[in-house]
């Protein structure tokens, strides 16, 4: 078996996506089914919230580097197309809520290997000892906000979520510094699992109700098909991630599933991307078929139930077009002996257009 970076029939380069000029890879596109399609594809109100969000941080006390990063995130997409049906009040704090939870994953977590005692009295009390930093302070302010509209379990549910993705993306982060130094080996299974923790499908679950107005009952949260469904969509996003930070990732030696799995088998780079674009497919299949299988769990809550999973779907696709054209992962793309790995999308003839108008991505219709 050939090491990562030792094989001889390709060639592997990352440059600025500015400056590539080759085709890209007609046969790289993920299927997406029509029904996961959400109209509109990006919320009617995303524009406007997005500076609203950057002067938040302003008045929160970030400096102008902080305020650049957040702005890379694209925070009007950032939300608008996971929650494409938010009210705008909803919506703003969302924005809120995805962007300090990127820009701390990127400068405390992945940074400083810092995180945040979501579990404890810091996570509502501005003046307890667990909130010593900005960014602590603004994860209480923001939680504060929250707790003004959803119950104190609902907070507890979401602040564990919160707590069990800062362990996992703590473990991550150490993980790859291990792996450049040349200390550490990942397997893909390792690597699948740590993608889908610390993608943040878990607590978005949760978000999503907020998003709604309602609080679903803790034995849907608990049941094994609920749970099925949040893995399911954090490897949906989770492969999208790895896919389009995939140059990046590269570069800097991250974990990363395309490169774990490449290493792990022996594969060429091309054939380990089509490899993750199969099995993201097959997990929205998987997706649709066990939503198909949730036992009723009440006439009151059925309608609601048929709702969250839908916006689960609408979620996980938002996400990953958002992962499509994010600049973070857009300004630098990896060819394979010329080749640029940006995959398409696949999707109905119908919506084809409407996509192709609200995203940058290129898409590949499909009758």
């Amino acid at each position: 078996m050939l090491a990562a970076k030792e094989r001889p029939d390709e060639t592997i380069t990352v440059c600025p996506a500015r400056e590539i000029t080759a085709p890209h890879a007609p046969d790289l596109a993920l299927g997406i089914p029509r029904h996961w399609w959400p109209d509109p594809l990006v919320n009617v109100h995303a524009a406007r919230i997005e500076e609203e969000t950057l002067a938040w941080f302003r008045e929160l006390g970030f400096g102008e580097r902080s305020i650049w990063i957040v702005r890379t995130f694209a925070p009007a997409d950032y939300a608008g197309m996971p929650f494409p049906l938010a009210a705008p009040r909803e919506l703003l704090l969302l924005a809120k809520y995805l962007s300090l939870w990127l820009l701390w994953d990127d400068v405390d977590v992945e940074g400083r290997e810092r995180t945040f005692p979501f579990c404890g009295p810091a996570v509502l009390e501005p003046s307890a000892s667990g909130v010593t930093t900005l960014f602590g302070a603004t994860w209480s302010a923001l939680l504060r906000e929250l707790a003004t509209t959803m119950s104190p379990a609902w907070m507890t549910t979401l602040c564990e979520a919160m707590d069990t993705w800062s362990t996992a993306a703590l473990k991550e982060a150490r993980t790859s510094k291990q792996r450049r130094a040349g200390l550490a080996r990942v397997s893909y299974e390792e690597a699948l699992r740590s993608r889908i923790d610390t993608i943040g499908m878990a607590a978005t679950g949760y978000l999503l109700e907020y998003a709604r107005g309602i609080e679903l009952p803790p034995d849907f949260h608990a049941h094994e098909t609920s749970l099925a469904l949040k893995t399911l969509s954090g490897k949906i996003v989770g492969f999208g991630n790895d896919i389009w930070s995939l140059g990046k990732d590269w570069a800097s030696g991250y974990v990363n599933v395309i490169l774990a799995l490449r290493e792990e088998h022996g594969l060429t780079m091309l054939e380990a991307v089509r490899r993750i674009i199969r099995e993201h497919d097959e997990a929205i299949a998987e997706f649709d078929r066990l939503a198909r299988a949730l036992p009723s769990f009440g006439a009151a809550w059925d309608k609601h139930i048929a709702t969250w999973v839908q916006d689960l779907r609408h979620a996980s696709l938002g996400f990953t077009l958002w992962e499509s054209r994010a600049p973070r992962y857009a300004a630098f793309k990896m060819l394979v002996n010329g080749t640029p790995i940006d995959p398409s999308f696949i999707v109905p003839t119908s919506l084809a257009p409407r996509a192709a108008a609200a995203t940058a991505s290129a898409y590949a219709p499909h009758p």
